[in-house]
C-alpha cells in the first residue's frame, strides 16, 4: 500500500496536463499592501519519492544543492492503520499518510514561505482535481487508492541561519489491497 500510493501522489504532482506546475500557473494570488500582487513562485523543479530517490528515502534536506530547488518530496509520512484480518480477501487501510513537502532555497524567509503557502494549495488543487475525475489512473498493482480524507497544513520550518525553507502538509489516503493473501 505504501509505494503505491506514494508513487501515485508523486505521479499526480509531476503530470503535465494537471500537476502541481499546472495550478501554479493558473493560481490567484493575493495582494499586498497597496495593492501590489504576490510574485507567482518559481516552477517546480522536480518531484521526488522516497521509494525512487535517495533524498527522499532519507528525509534529506542536501547542503550542497544537491537538487535544483525548488523542489518536492513525497513519503510515507507516519504510522499506517489497517482494517480488517490478513486472512481476508481483501485489507483496507485506515489511513496512509503521505507527506508532500517543499523544499526552497531563498535568502528571504518571507518569500520562501510565501512561495511554500502557494505550493501547499496547489498540490491540494491537484489531489482535489484527480479526486473529483476519472478513477481508473488510483489503482496500482492491486492497490486501489479510494480516496483522501484529512489534510494537516504543516508550519514552515527554516534552520537558524539556513536559506532553506521546507513547508507541505500530510494528506491520509484510504487504500484497498485486492489481493492481500
Amino acid at each position: 500500500m505504501i509505494i503505491e500510493t506514494v508513487r501515485y501522489v508523486a505521479g499526480l504532482m509531476a503530470d503535465e496536463t494537471g500537476g502541481i506546475n499546472v495550478k501554479l500557473a493558473a493560481i490567484g494570488l493575493d495582494s499586498t499592501v497597496a495593492g501590489v500582487e504576490d510574485t507567482r513562485p518559481a516552477d517546480i523543479n522536480a518531484v521526488i519519492n522516497e521509494f525512487d530517490h535517495d533524498i527522499a528515502a532519507r528525509r534529506q534536506v542536501p547542503e550542497d544543492g544537491g537538487q535544483a530547488a525548488p523542489y518536492m518530496e513525497v513519503y510515507q509520512a507516519t504510522e499506517i492503520e489497517g482494517d480488517g484480518w490478513a486472512t481476508t480477501s481483501k485489507v483496507d487501510s485506515g489511513s496512509v499518510p503521505i507527506a508532500i513537502m517543499f523544499v526552497i532555497r531563498d535568502s528571504d524567509t518571507a518569500t520562501a514561505n510565501l512561495a511554500g503557502a502557494y505550493y501547499t494549495r496547489c498540490a491540494l488543487q491537484v489531489i482535489n482535481s484527480d479526486a473529483a475525475g476519472d478513477s481508473s489512473n488510483r489503482q496500482r498493482n492491486s492497490i486501489q487508492v479510494i480516496q483522501h480524507s484529512t489534510v494537516t497544513v504543516v508550519p514552515p520550518f527554516v534552520p537558524i541561519g539556513s536559506e532553506v525553507t521546507t513547508r507541505g502538509m500530510i494528506v491520509t489516503f484510504t487504500t484497498r489491497d485486492l489481493d492481500a493473501t
